[in-house]
């Protein structure tokens, strides 16, 4: 079978555009777009909000600061990374905070 789809530079001027309205038409939480002012000069614009980089940035930072407390508290206490993770997250933050004088 012959794929017959023709490539995004072959497609008529504002084809792209207006499939592009239309698919925010269809589904206008796919294109977050956050309004944004200036509050010293006041000048406005927009900003496109990739939900996806979003979430999986704070997702990775809480990795990070979770791997940075089991070594931590292991380091400090001897514990274990099982142990570590046992403990809650109030409590860790407790320790971390008596940890650091």
């Amino acid at each position: 079978m012959v794929d017959t789809t023709p490539a995004a530079d072959d497609l008529p001027e504002g084809v792209l555009e207006t499939v592009a309205q239309r698919l925010a038409d269809l589904d206008p939480g796919a294109d977050t777009v956050v309004p944004l002012t200036c509050p010293y000069c006041r000048h406005a614009w927009a900003a496109a909000l990739d939900v996806a980089d979003y979430l999986w940035a704070e997702v990775e930072g809480y990795a990070r600061r979770l791997l940075h407390e089991v070594h931590t508290l292991a380091c400090v206490y001897g514990w274990s990374e099982s142990e570590v993770l046992a403990v809650s997250p109030a409590r860790r933050r407790y320790y971390l905070e008596a940890t650091a004088g």
